[in-house]
């Protein structure tokens, strides 16, 4: 078992170096390595959000799942992407600086940024998008919905520095999508989020690495698969009523859930 759990140090050690020089702009706290055939990840970004103790609930969730699910609290990657980003804000010009938040993940984000960092100054907007998801789960394109909101902050104070912050960056499909969507000229794009997949997975499977055309991004976490994409939801999707949370809700109980009376039983206590 121990020399197992070398050989992984091992290759997470150099993943991680390979990492650092074929991306030097990706600033992250952590790189981990997921043996994603036994073990699956998981933002808890409900507990931060009530006084009430969600241990419990979530906790039958878990065990209700085949293999291992490593959750993370929201709060705390809130609290460590707060101390990444504030000397980089600290050096920004507020009034030319251009705040991005897409989808409802990001909305959490944001709320809880603002309990951490000081925002004042800078100009936010939140953008509704909708990610289409393809049959095998992973997020094949985002299309915005509503251009009005930003459209209308661009002209306004005509930005030289947008950054989006999200609460995954996974196949980078809203980075791009945002970009491509409000094209300015002579601004300078940057990424941010709770979480982000390793661009050299995306570049392994022979996709772009979802990076591309920003300058940099910063991220307390950056996880890879040992021999795929690992599975990474939040409590908050998995537990939501919306369609979307209902279809994922299904598909993950399809390819994961051991005990779907006790999977259901969480998700009730915790809705």
């Amino acid at each position: 078992m121990e020399n197992i759990q070398n050989k992984l140090t091992v290759l997470e050690q150099d993943f991680d170096q390979r990492l650092l020089q074929d991306y030097p702009g990706l600033y992250r706290n952590k790189f981990v390595l997921v043996d994603n055939k036994q073990t699956r990840l998981a933002i808890d970004d409900v507990s931060c959000k009530t006084s009430t103790s969600l241990s419990d609930g979530i906790e039958l969730l878990l065990m209700s799942c085949k293999g291992w699910v490593e959750v993370y609290d929201a709060g705390q990657l809130t609290q460590t992407l707060s101390l990444k980003m504030q000397s980089f804000l600290k050096a920004l010009d507020r009034k030319k600086t251009l705040l991005v938040f897409p989808g409802n993940g990001a909305k959490i984000v944001e709320d809880l940024l603002l309990e951490e960092i000081d925002l004042e100054g800078f100009s936010r907007v939140s953008v509704d998008v909708q990610r289409k998801v393809s049959a095998n789960g992973n997020v094949s394109r985002v299309e915005v919905l509503d251009k009005v909101p930003i459209r209308e902050k661009i002209k306004e104070m005509k930005p030289n520095m947008i950054i989006v912050i999200d609460d995954v960056i996974m196949s980078g499909s809203t980075l791009m999508s945002l970009k491509e969507a409000f094209p300015i000229r002579g601004a300078e794009w940057f990424g941010a989020s709770l979480m982000a997949l390793s661009p050299t997975q995306n570049k392994k499977n022979g996709k772009p690495s979802g990076v591309e055309g920003y300058k940099s991004i910063i991220t307390p976490i950056v996880y890879q698969g040992i021999s795929g994409i690992p599975s990474l939801n939040s409590i908050s999707t998995l537990i939501g009523n919306t369609e979307k949370s209902q279809q994922v809700r299904d598909t993950y109980c399809q390819k994961y859930v051991q005990d779907r009376d006790a999977f259901y039983q969480a998700i009730r206590s915790l809705q």
